[in-house]
């Protein structure tokens, strides 16, 4: 069958996308449909037959001056995308409004987000709603986003397998040689740095750069080469007042293929959360990667077998969105470059990462598990911190639950218990309101009277409100809204799936203590 992928996010997501892209390739011709500003992305993606690029600001320009143009401008696109993908398979991987909208011009077989015949938001499987709600929790969600796209895309999981095209050999040695012309005399290899991220707070503090630059350099003979985007030149420049030792500076001065080039010139990458980690990761490449603030490594963590992952061992890590952090962003200094030089110096000169202590830190190795699911391995022998354990517990739970399975855990298997006392009070507490709203449903069902309505929607009402102001059960209280919401015109329905998340926090509830 002919597949038409939409993904309407930016560099590193696209990147993201190439296990499902790969995925699709094996059962018929696969498309792309991306934003136009992005579309260079497309370059070192495998599996694909033909890219889409939408003109989002041009066609935003043409409905400004007139809806008519701008329905126009939007009909030649769709003319033209079905005319070469007629009757195909749509998966949408992206919740937008725009991105459902497309899916719903584009194909009548949907799979990930669209919408129904009176434009309500649906979603073709629970891992459609559960990317959805997580994406805004990401403190909660669980799993690598590279396996969560695949299972939206009806996918197994991706099983560690996650490649990009790589640069051409004429590349490769031209970057090379221009790298050796920069390089000081003495040294022995280069080691990539990337200093941006997404927000001033996800990065790592150049000061901390330049002193993992300076122990590379003093103690390794490697030469640090500083990547990223042209508008990040201004730490460029602030990296070169830091550094009175050899570096390479490639910030602002490569494209996606020279970029590609540079890393597999590079014996290893430190870098913060971004799409250059992605990049890294899918050409094969050992990535040592920081997360700060609200990024973490469970969810947007390198996707590649053995590399590192870091975040500092604070409790209120990560942190929320859209939330004023209230510890002066002691996160950004728990992370010592001294530490960070120990575990690059392992893996360069050992081959893996050492066992050692990492103060302030947290260390990850990524694995893939006998599920197919990329989880991660502790470097050191400390305890799980709470936060862990409730990731931990979702992971063994939530994918049973996600894939329709039964989440008893006599069949998912049993570990040590979690002990939380608020924990523990938030879900006996749902689970109450739960087993209410389904004896009161079951009433209803007989009998509906205005009274028991009442009853039930103040129950439901109730338990709302739980689900949402706990920090780690809101996903959840946003996953049971959308299927409620679905089925609010199917007692039966809506019965069934009450029972079923009252199993999944049964389940969850008798491991935590």
């Amino acid at each position: 069958m002919n597949t038409l992928v939409i993904n309407l996010t930016r560099f590193g997501d696209l990147l993201q996308t190439q296990p499902v892209l790969s995925g699709l390739a094996a059962q018929g011709r696969t498309g792309l449909v991306c934003l136009d500003n992005f579309q260079a992305t497309t370059e070192v993606l495998a599996g694909l037959d033909t890219v889409y690029p939408l003109q989002g600001a041009a066609l935003l320009a043409s409905l400004d001056r007139g809806w008519l143009e701008g329905l126009t401008v939007l009909k030649r696109y769709l003319a033209k995308v079905t005319s070469e993908y007629p009757d195909c398979r749509v998966v949408n991987l992206t919740p937008t409004i725009t991105a459902r909208l497309l899916a719903s011009c584009l194909g009548q077989h949907r799979v990930g987000f669209g919408l129904d015949g009176h434009g309500f938001t649906t979603h073709s499987n629970p891992w459609a709603m559960f990317l959805q709600t997580a994406s805004s929790s990401r403190g909660c969600s669980p799993f690598n986003v590279v396996d969560v796209f695949r299972r939206v895309a009806e996918l197994p999981p991706a099983n560690g397998c996650f490649s990009l095209t790589r640069p051409s050999e004429e590349e490769v040695s031209a970057t090379r040689t221009a790298l050796a012309g920069d390089a000081p005399h003495g040294s022995n290899g280069f080691v990539a740095l990337q200093l941006g991220a997404s927000e001033e707070r996800r990065r790592w503090p150049l000061e901390h750069f330049a002193r993992l630059g300076r122990l590379l350099w003093e103690k390794l003979s490697l030469t640090p080469v500083l990547l990223g985007s042209p508008g990040e030149r201004p730490l460029a420049e602030r990296f070169s007042a830091l550094a009175d030792y050899p570096h390479v500076d490639r910030i602002g001065r490569t494209n996606l293929s020279s970029l590609a080039a540079t890393l597999t010139c590079c014996r290893l990458l430190v870098t913060n959360d971004t799409g250059t980690m992605h990049l890294a990761a899918g050409l094969d490449m050992p990535v040592a990667a920081i997360f700060l603030a609200t990024a973490q490594p469970w969810d947007t963590g390198p996707y590649r077998q053995g590399s590192l992952s870091l975040e500092p061992a604070l409790a209120c890590h990560p942190c929320g969105f859209g939330i004023t952090c209230e510890h002066g962003l002691a996160c950004r200094q728990a992370i010592k470059p001294d530490v960070v030089f120990g575990l690059v110096r392992s893996r360069l000169e050992q081959g893996a990462w050492s066992r050692a202590q990492t103060p302030g830190t947290r260390a990850w190795l990524a694995e893939v598990e006998p599920s197919g699911f990329m989880g991660l391995r502790s470097l050191t022998d400390a305890p799980d911190d709470a936060r862990t354990a409730w990731v931990r517990l979702q992971r063994r739970f939530l994918s049973r639950f996600l894939d329709g399975q039964e989440v008893d855990p006599s069949t998912v298997g049993s570990e040590a218990v979690m002990e939380d006392s608020i924990l523990t009070g938030e879900l006996r507490a749902a689970c109450d309101l739960l087993t209410l709203l389904a004896s009161q449903g079951a009433l209803l069902a007989r009998e509906p009277r205005p009274a028991l309505k009442a009853k039930f929607l103040g129950y439901w009402q109730r338990l709302q409100a739980l689900l949402a102001q706990s920090g780690r059960l809101k996903v959840l209280g946003s996953m049971l809204l959308f299927e409620m919401e679905a089925r609010s015109s199917d007692m039966q329905g809506l019965l069934t799936c009450l029972r079923r998340y009252l199993e999944l926090l049964q389940g969850l509830r008798s491991l935590v203590r």
